[in-house]
């Protein structure tokens, strides 16, 4: 995450651990992945159009955050930008194996289709 946003770090931090997160809290997110984790279709877009993240890998891991919390239209918009879902991101899970085991439905049938 970028240093400027100490804030939101710490309030990031502070909901993974108040809501249980299963895993420890990624040192790394950055505005790609927090947009992705809470939907945020809009920025997503916005970063892509800025050219801002085209790393494949970085594409993947928001794909990963945005199926375990059934960000549907984060899917979309990581899918349009070529994410790729049989990655094995986090604990060597693909987003289509996480939102399967939390019941998103909706983001299951995006990703198999």
């Amino acid at each position: 995450m970028e240093q400027s946003s100490s804030r939101l770090q710490n309030w990031l931090k502070i909901f993974w651990f108040e809501t249980g997160m299963e895993y420890h809290y990624p040192e790394d997110f950055n505005r790609l992945l927090i947009a992705a984790f809470f939907d945020l279709s809009r920025i997503l877009c916005r970063l892509f159009d800025e050219n801002t993240y085209c790393d494949q890998a970085q594409k993947d891991l928001a794909l990963f955050w945005a199926a375990r919390m059934s960000s549907t239209a984060a899917v979309d918009v990581l899918l349009r930008h070529n994410a790729n879902p049989n990655t094995r991101r986090v604990d060597r899970q693909t987003p289509l194996a996480i939102s399967a085991h939390h019941g998103h439905v909706s983001v299951v049938r995006r990703l198999v289709a």
